[in-house]
């Protein structure tokens, strides 16, 4: 049986600092992928399995998502690094270059929150400091879908915004005329209390 490895043991053959170490067993500990060793008697600190390390560095670092969120939204000043994310089967990775830093997750959330780590561990700084931007390595055709699908979108946000307007504008106009909610909600083609939120900005 090899013997248990300490934090720092373990970080180093990770290739990672102490820090982002702990940050990612700290959504590992007490889960099914724990990678920590069994308890001893006296123990303080708990000691890691020097196999199940050794697998879990083979697998690209993945962790387990958790229903905590270790990061922080970054800031109005955060100083933004832009990533460029490919998925590769059941992971994900993304590399900075101007960091020379590429980090493997198994989604884009954990992906965004991993590299919020690494790059503030790097430049000791907070997390509030750092914004992460992914941009997606993806076939031409695919990321020109993707364009046209987001002007789409926007156009209709717009057409939707124009609606409510004149939905608006109408509604007052007739209210003003003596014509009754549910008169006019039948006009709109609306419900009454939808007549309500459109006069009352809601």
């Amino acid at each position: 049986m090899s013997t248990p490895l300490t934090a720092e043991e373990a970080a180093n053959l990770a290739n990672l600092p102490l820090r982002s170490f702990r940050q990612r067993m700290s959504r590992l500990n007490d889960t099914p992928d724990d990678l920590r060793a069994p308890r001893q008697p006296g123990e303080r600190a708990r000691r890691y399995d020097a196999k199940k390390i050794a697998q879990w560095i083979e697998s690209g670092l993945t962790t387990t998502s958790r229903p905590k969120n270790l990061a922080k939204p970054p800031a109005k000043n955060a100083t933004a690094y832009t990533g460029t994310a490919t998925r590769h089967s059941r992971q994900i990775s993304a590399h900075f270059k101007e960091l020379d830093l590429t980090v493997t997750a198994r989604n884009t959330a954990e992906l965004e929150e991993l590299a919020q780590l690494e790059i503030a561990e790097r430049f000791k700084t907070s997390l509030a400091q750092i914004r992460v931007i992914l941009e997606f390595d993806l076939p031409e055709k695919t990321k020109g879908n993707l364009a046209q699908l987001t002007e789409a979108k926007q156009q209709v946000k717009e057409l939707q915004q124009k609606i409510t307007d004149l939905q608006k504008s109408t509604a007052a106009d007739l209210l003003a005329l003596g014509w009754k909610t549910s008169e006019i909600a039948e006009v709109l083609g609306v419900t009454g209390s939808r007549v309500y939120q459109i006069l009352n900005n809601e």
